[in-house]
């Protein structure tokens, strides 16, 4: 018998961090929960999966939102403390950071 690990939504935050967060230019949350999740109604569990990975991000203070006129978007930017956790043991940086 084996063990098979069912990714969760710190699974889901790694790859956000990871994945849409490479460079410091800031990202649009909608289009990654689009991009990610799927569009539409038939997709809003998914999507919504996804915007619990990246509440987790926040909650870490990994993302923050860009200041600004809330007019142009849902825009979004890493900070110093997301680089140190992409770049290194992303789950242990979680663990810590949200405690186990």
């Amino acid at each position: 018998m084996s063990i098979h690990h069912i990714p969760g939504p710190r699974d889901q935050a790694v790859q956000v961090l990871q994945t849409c967060f490479g460079s410091p230019e800031s990202v649009s949350r909608r289009n990654v929960l689009n991009e990610l999740g799927g569009t539409g109604n038939v997709n809003l569990a998914s999507r919504r999966q996804w915007a619990v990975a990246w509440q987790i991000l926040e909650r870490a203070g990994y993302i923050c939102p860009e200041p600004g006129n809330p007019s142009e978007g849902d825009w979004w930017f890493i900070t110093p403390a997301g680089v140190e956790a992409r770049n290194g043991p992303t789950e242990d940086y979680l663990a810590r950071d949200l405690g186990a």
